[in-house]
This record gives structure tokens, C-alpha cells and sequence, in this order.
């Protein structure tokens, strides 16, 4: 049952149709509600990059039971401010590492973003890993909103001793990704076979995308701080 849940979940965050959460790139998403101008335009609101909600999209959230995260300052659920580049205990920042990475590689498409200072960040975490959510420290997650395969997860645990279940709980994430693409559409299935997915520490990334290698190198350099 587990699973057909996830399943119901990657469908909706393949860009099917579904909200964007947060969203924070260089590309401007394209919005479909009627009468209603408020098209996501990827601009800087209160120091944060992120996509506004059209109205339409707002009904959708509600529907499907999901909410998007207060647009103003970010911040994990200890209360540490993200805004900065570092948590106040010098911790990486999601939502910055997320910015430098939408900033640095411009093949990627409109990306909606996530990360842990979601109020439901346990339930935004489901969708990559069915691993306890206690055991992660903080995590970030960016998916193509237009039903592309590239996706980008950066997950760090409390504890380095649980990696190898995180990776393996993510090898599990990329076979069902590559079941969804293998009837859904083919020809992403290429790109989901050829993701990079490594460990460096207590953290485990995941990296979907034509350019991996500059995306690893911008992820590296900032956990390696």
C-alpha cells in the first residue's frame, strides 16, 4: 500500500498537472489559469527566488492536501534562519545550496523546489525516500515541472552510520522513476538510467540532468564547507 501511495506521488510531482510547492530557478513556469495573470515568473520576493501560485494552483493544493511553504523567511525546523547561505549553528542552508544550484546550470527546465523547512517536509521527503524521517537532518529536493526526468536531491542525515540505507532507500526511488518512464514516456528512460548518485559524508545526493558534472561540483564545493 506503501508503495502505490508513492507511486500516486511521483505522478503528481512529474508535473502532471500538479502546483508548483516552492519553486526557484532560472526558467520561467508557464501558468494555465483562467482569467488570472499571476503566471510564475521565478522572481526574487523578500530575498527568496520563487514561483507565485496562480489561483488555479492555490485549488489544487487544497485538493490534493499539499501547502506550499511561507514565502517569507525560510527556516528549518529548529527555527534556524536559511535565508543567509548558513543556518545560525554555520549548518548548510538548503534553500541557498538550492539557489546556487538553479543558478549555475542553465540546461536544466523549470524546476519546482522543496526542501525541509516545509511544514510538511516528512511528507515532501516520502516522495524521494521511504526512509525514517527522523533519521534526516535536512534535505532538499528540485523536479522538473514539465514531466522531464531531471531531478536533483541533496539529503543529510543525523547520522553517518545510516547511509547506506539512505542510498539504498534512493536506488529504490530511481527503479520506480524508471517503471513510471517506461510507460509513461521512453524517452526520459535514458536519463533516469544514467543519474548519479553517491555519498560524500553523512550526505547522500542524487543528480538527474544533462549536466551532472557541473551540478555535482557546485553540491561538492558546498558540503565540503
Amino acid at each position: 500500500m506503501i508503495k502505490g501511495k508513492k507511486i500516486i506521488v511521483m505522478f503528481m510531482m512529474l508535473g502532471l498537472g500538479t502546483a508548483s510547492l516552492v519553486g526557484c530557478g532560472k526558467k520561467e513556469n508557464t501558468a494555465d489559469a483562467k482569467g488570472d495573470s499571476t503566471a510564475a515568473s521565478g522572481q526574487m520576493v523578500e530575498g527568496q527566488m520563487n514561483y507565485e501560485l496562480t489561483t488555479t494552483d492555490n485549488n489544487r493544493l487544497a485538493d490534493d492536501g499539499s501547502s506550499a511553504v511561507d514565502n517569507n523567511d525560510q527556516q528549518t525546523d529548529n527555527g534556524q534562519n536559511e535565508t543567509d547561505g548558513k543556518t545560525d549553528n554555520g549548518e548548510i542552508s538548503m534553500y541557498d545550496l538550492t539557489k546556487k544550484i538553479m543558478e549555475s546550470e542553465d540546461s536544466l527546465p523549470a524546476m519546482t523546489t522543496v526542501n525541509s523547512s516545509a511544514s510538511d517536509a516528512n511528507r515532501l521527503f516520502a516522495y524521494v525516500s521511504e526512509m525514517d524521517y527522523s533519521k534526516i537532518d535536512s534535505f532538499l529536493l528540485a523536479y522538473s515541472t514539465e514531466g522531464k526526468a531531471d531531478e536533483i536531491a541533496v539529503i543529510k542525515l543525523k547520522d553517518e552510520a545510516d547511509i547506506n540505507e539512505l542510498i539504498d532507500s534512493l536506488k529504490v526511488h530511481l527503479k520506480d522513476r524508471k517503471g513510471i518512464y517506461e510507460s509513461y514516456d521512453t524517452s526520459q528512460l535514458s536519463r533516469v538510467e544514467d543519474a548519479s548518485l553517491y555519498s560524500k559524508g553523512s550526505y547522500a545526493v542524487l543528480i538527474i540532468c544533462d549536466n551532472k558534472k557541473n551540478v555535482k561540483s557546485v553540491i561538492d564545493e558546498a558540503i565540503a564547507e
